[in-house]
């Protein structure tokens, strides 16, 4: 094992920067970065993981991967597939199944967090780049070459796409349905169909698309480009807008959280961007030298990011809380732009199925490491931009007027609070709130409801904590520990109108955005559920939800968020004093 670098080197220290023409100065909590040291400094170039951050790979050129299951705080060496030039990573939600690629090389898959590989031999070698996973692991799609190649039962067989010469970057929703591809010097592509057909969305803008990231449902999508900005689509890649607000830079990888609103960005010229508000503003990170960033990685949650310097070692922190406005003497120019952008032509590209054959390849190595901390610098970033674009597709058939025959027997949920009936049996359960969606937990069934408005952004919760829909929203559903491959009925109640059904994945998760009814009376109304959890027991699920604007603030829904509040001052804690605006991602 190399020694490490001295803590001088390794530690990043905080310095104020300058970047002319970035806009207001401002300040906030600069991210506290821990260095996460593997057996020695490499050349990163991908870090993929869970949902959740637990399990992690690393990949780098000219070494072996490395992996983690205890959240980054310690990585071993995986010798199995070799020393490469790896080039790209993937996993599933849980991080079971991973999928990892080298430049000009083959291609290899793990069905047990990595412990053991599978070359997916019959790929051949090829100039891949980075893959994408559904959220289940079933789905696999590779950008290399001329083509993309696609796998629908964990790599076991796999098609072909051809689009352009040297796809270079990926990226497809939690279930695999909307796949986004880009060329290296080339164009655009998207897929609504799991990839069976693709439209082309460029016809003569040519970039180098670096790496690409989506919220769990698709829909908001984020690009990387080299010597350009970050780009960003709100109706699934049909259309996309330039984040003006960020300088041109070499940009190397993007992340986002899986409701789009927290984005993390790295480029090779040395800096760090982070921005909690799907990209209106952006903060500038950057230590006391110029540091070659060229991977990132960011949990579903966005609370977490990883940053990998080539050269160097992997850092890890907190996603920075929202910045505080200081007074400053800087005088600041508030740019308003406005984009109209329109659909291009579709275009649908030919599909050919080629065989596949599996081995086996064993592993894993130990190993430790050893952490520092420090801070950077930032310099806030902010411009006001109004962008036309088409409206995200529903995922879901349209709502439909139903009679109480069809209709299931809901719970009661007055607004903001939530009831379930479980095999039969009523009961309240409670209700949390994060990222501005309303979290419920009942009988191994977690569900995740928020507000998405009709050019894709995600709503905040009302000042009493409430989900408040208007005409024109989306009422978005997230959903996991449904029995495998079941439907899950979609209603709104007081007057039972069917949304749509959503099927459960192989591992129980459905995920879809429904149109709010047309029909539907100003009031307070209930989302409910119907399904069957993975013990086989029926559960109808309401969650109370307003249509239209509050006639006098709910009491009770202030208190739900008022307590704790109260108590954590009580405790000592020091809050925030601006909340996170929340976003999956999504699927």
């Amino acid at each position: 094992m190399k020694p490490r670098r001295s803590v001088s080197r390794a530690v990043l220290i905080a310095v104020i920067v300058s970047m002319v023409g970035l806009g207001v100065s401002s300040t906030s909590a600069a991210p506290v970065w821990t260095t996460r040291a593997t057996d020695q400094a490499r050349d990163w170039i991908a870090v993929a993981g869970s949902s959740d951050g637990t399990t992690l790979i690393g990949a780098a050129f000219g070494t072996t991967l490395v992996r983690s299951t205890d959240s980054g705080a310690t990585w071993s060496s995986i010798s199995g597939p070799g020393t490469r030039d790896w080039r790209g990573a993937a996993t599933s939600a849980n991080g079971r199944y991973m999928v990892v690629d080298v430049a000009n090389g083959p291609v290899y898959t793990s069905s047990n967090y990595g412990v053991s590989w599978t070359h997916q031999s019959t790929l051949g070698d090829a100039w891949w780049s980075q893959p994408g996973m559904s959220s289940d692991g079933s789905r696999i799609a590779i950008p290399g070459g001329n083509y993309v190649k696609l796998s629908s039962d964990y790599g076991a067989t796999w098609t072909s796409v051809t689009l352009e010469p040297s796809m270079s970057a990926l990226t497809m929703s939690s279930n695999g349905r909307y796949i986004v591809a880009g060329a290296y010097g080339g164009t655009m592509w998207s897929s609504s169909d799991y990839g069976a057909t693709w439209v082309h969305r460029e016809a003569s803008t040519s970039r180098y698309y670096t790496s690409m990231d989506s919220t769990s449902d698709g829909s908001i999508v984020y690009a990387t480009t080299l010597y350009d900005t970050v780009l960003k689509s709100t109706d699934y890649g049909a259309t996309w807008t330039q984040m003006s607000a960020l300088p041109n830079q070499t940009y190397r990888y993007v992340q986002t959280s899986t409701d789009g609103q927290n984005v993390f960005a790295v480029a090779q010229d040395g800096y760090l961007f982070t921005s909690y508000n799907a990209g209106a503003t952006w903060q500038a990170w950057k230590d006391d030298q110029i540091r070659p960033w060229f991977a990132a990685y960011m949990t579903d949650a966005g609370d977490s990011i990883i940053a990998g310097q080539f050269g160097d070692y992997l850092y890890q922190a907190s996603f920075p809380v929202a910045p505080t406005t200081t007074t400053s003497t800087t005088t600041t120019t508030t740019t308003t732009t406005t984009t109209t952008t329109t659909v291009a032509p579709a275009t649908t590209a030919p599909t050919t199925t080629v065989a596949v054959g599996q081995s086996a390849i064993a592993t894993i190595a130990p190993g430790t490491t050893v952490a520092s901390t420090s801070g950077l610098s930032n310099q806030s970033i902010s411009t006001t931009s109004s962008t036309t674009t088409t409206l995200a597709p529903v995922i879901t058939a349209a709502p439909s007027s139903s009679d109480a025959a069809t209709a299931p027997d809901a719970p009661s949920a007055p607004l903001g609070s939530a009831g379930a009936i479980v095999d039969g049996e009523e009961s309240s359960i409670a209700v949390s709130r994060s990222n501005n969606s309303l979290v419920t937990s009942t009988a191994g069934i977690t569900t995740t409801v928020s507000g998405v408005s009709s050019t894709g952004e995600a709503i905040a919760l009302d000042a009493d904590g409430n989900l408040r829909l208007q005409d024109g929203d989306f009422i978005q559903v997230q959903a996991s520990g449904y029995s495998t491959n079941e439907p899950i009925e979609v209603w709104m109640f007081s007057t039972p109108t069917k949304l749509g059904e959503l099927t459960a994945s192989d591992e129980g998760i459905v995920s879809g955005r429904f149109a709010v009814p047309a029909s539907l009376e100003k009031g307070n109304h209930r989302l409910v559920l119907k399904g069957v959890n993975n013990g086989g027991t029926p559960i109808v699920l309401g969650i109370g939800v307003a249509f239209g604007a509050a006639a006098k603030t709910s009491t009770t829904t202030r208190v739900l968020i008022a307590v704790p509040i109260t108590l954590a001052v009580a405790a000592g804690l020091i809050l925030p004093t601006t909340a996170r605006r929340r976003r999956k991602r999504a699927a």
